[in-house]
């Protein structure tokens, strides 16, 4: 069903979200809120308390998900303590988008008014889900504006700059692009999705292709999302981003694909990520 301008009405979200889980892999759990949106018992992580989309927008919200991650962390300050929680709620904001896009022409609408959500039991994002589809046109500008809000809000109360946390929203974008085509998706659709929408304040993400060299090191070579996989290889994206968990105390190895690592413990972090493929 279209409006007059060719594009689908808004309507419920079932649909959708029945259409995209298949693509979705280990990250299902974060578009499910409660056991009325099916597949039998919730997983984990465990469900925690409820939110709404007008919550998760709330800049006294946002500082107390800050101060709660300086206590639970014991971060050095509430510019880490922003950072390393958007680095989770990001990969569940985004989650449906690049999935929806690729399987249809509706997508999630990531309007406040329109989402609900659960946080963890320690405080995480842990799901959020739309009860209205819209157009993909009009998914992809709700959820740009969804970063949004978020992003400027944690800013404000953290002392995150808005840049370094739209850098983690496009690598948590970008990841879940490299999801989508490992689950099926159409190479040369993603491709162009990907040319598409990652647009300023996103940032335009690289991707390289993990291969093992003779002595069963990893090397890393230069690729895009709708590239064909060499044989073996494992695709990743090429981290901007970082959500400084190395300056929480007790913590202090940094991601194996951190952009903060010396060119050796890249070379030891790709290892281990094509090992564990």
């Amino acid at each position: 069903m279209t409006d007059q301008t060719g594009r689908p009405r808004a309507h419920g979200a079932a649909d959708l979200y029945t259409r995209v889980r298949p693509m979705l892999g280990r990250w299902a759990e974060r578009v499910r809120i409660d056991e009325g949106d099916g597949h039998g018992p919730l997983g984990d992580p465990a469900p925690g308390p409820a939110l709404t989309g007008q919550t998760l927008v709330d800049r006294d919200w946002l500082a107390d998900r800050v101060a709660d991650t300086v206590g639970r962390w014991d971060c050095p300050d509430l510019r880490t303590a922003g950072t390393l929680w958007w680095y989770s709620a990001s990969v569940t904001v985004v989650i449906a988008w690049p999935a929806a896009a690729l399987t249809g022409a509706d997508g999630p609408d990531m309007d406040p008014r329109h989402l609900r959500g659960r946080l963890t039991g320690y405080g995480y994002l842990r799901s959020l889900r739309s009860e209205r589809a819209v157009s993909a046109e009009d998914s992809a500008r709700s959820h740009r504006q969804l970063c949004g809000e978020i992003i400027a809000g944690l800013a404000a109360v953290s002392g995150a700059s808005e840049r370094a946390l739209w850098a983690i929203a496009s690598d948590s974008l970008a990841g879940r692009m490299v999801d989508a085509v490992s689950a099926g998706a159409d190479r040369g659709a993603a491709h162009t999705l990907t040319e598409q929408i990652f647009t300023a304040p996103l940032i335009r993400p690289r991707f390289f292709d993990l291969t093992a060299d003779d002595q069963g090191l990893a090397a890393a070579v230069p690729s895009a999302v709708g590239e064909p996989l060499p044989a073996g290889g494992r695709r990743v994206v090429r981290r901007g981003s970082c959500c400084l968990i190395y300056q929480v105390p007790g913590e202090g190895t940094k991601c194996r694909n951190c952009p903060r690592r010396t060119p050796a413990e890249k070379a030891e972090g790709w290892t281990r990520m094509l090992a564990d493929r």
